[in-house]
């Protein structure tokens, strides 16, 4: 192995623990269209975060594409008004 004088280290403050029913949750607000920057909201993540785990769940099949891609095909999560700014 080759050896390194400046490191960088990406991603370290990416917090990549999740709990099972955060995993459940994801799939559900993937499937319902929601934004990737809502599902950040909602699951209090930063969207960085939520992006890696779609990323996961989607090489491992646990996801498919869906319409709109990251950014769904709704803009709210259930019971947000669409005029809330």
């Amino acid at each position: 192995m080759r050896q390194r004088q400046n490191i960088y280290i990406a991603l370290e403050d990416i917090d990549f623990i999740w709990d099972e029913a955060d995993l459940e949750k994801i799939r559900e607000l993937w499937e319902g269209g929601i934004h990737i920057r809502d599902m950040a909201s909602y699951l209090k993540r930063k969207p960085v975060e939520v992006f890696c785990l779609l990323l996961d769940q989607s090489s491992k099949g646990m996801i498919k594409k869906r319409k709109g891609d990251l950014y769904g095909c709704l803009d709210q999560i259930k019971g947000r008004s669409e005029n809330a700014g």
